[in-house]
């Protein structure tokens, strides 16, 4: 898609409706935070949550320069290959998360 310069507009609706049916962002942030909150007890659950929070700020901050640096040098479809690249590692590594043991669910 980054390469074609006129895509029917169709595509775009399915990649829409695809980001509908599994929740898009707002799923990852939701599941991420209900995480941190499962595993963590009230003591260090302050904590762990602005560490999650930073890192989000942070990389919603750095990564539009990344990709121009990276766009700069190379072409849109390799920013589009790395941000695929960095998504699905994140999908293998979290696959491999353990679930939260029972005792460690405070209530």
């Amino acid at each position: 898609m980054s390469e074609i310069s006129s895509i029917p507009i169709y595509w775009f609706c399915i990649a829409s409706i695809v980001s509908g049916f599994t929740g898009g962002p707002t799923s990852c942030y939701t599941a991420s935070y209900s995480f941190i909150s499962a595993i963590t007890d009230k003591s260090t659950r302050t904590i762990r949550m602005s560490i999650l929070e930073s890192m989000a700020y942070i990389a919603g901050t750095a990564s539009p320069f990344i990709a121009g640096a990276l766009l700069n040098v190379s072409s849109s479809t390799v920013v589009y290959a790395v941000s695929g690249g960095l998504f699905l590692l994140s999908i293998v590594y979290s696959s491999f998360l353990k679930e939260p043991h029972t005792d460690m669910v405070s209530t």
